[in-house]
């Protein structure tokens, strides 16, 4: 999958940041976060992402 972005090639996500939109983290790693705590299931790095990612969003201005 990485391959395909080629030396130039950004993420959707990132390209997210730089415009200064919202990214999908809370899609992507929020569902992984609330279906571990339905199951019991510790998510550890997903939260760790998510509250980076929300932090990063934060001071780009996303959704300002």
């Amino acid at each position: 999958m990485l391959e395909g972005l080629g030396a130039e090639g950004k993420t959707s996500m990132f390209q997210d940041v730089e415009a200064g939109r919202k990214t999908e983290v809370e899609m992507l790693a929020g569902t992984v976060i609330e279906l571990g705590k339905r199951h019991g299931v510790a998510t550890p790095v997903n939260r760790r992402l998510f509250d980076e990612l929300k932090r990063i969003e934060a001071a780009s201005g996303a959704g300002s």
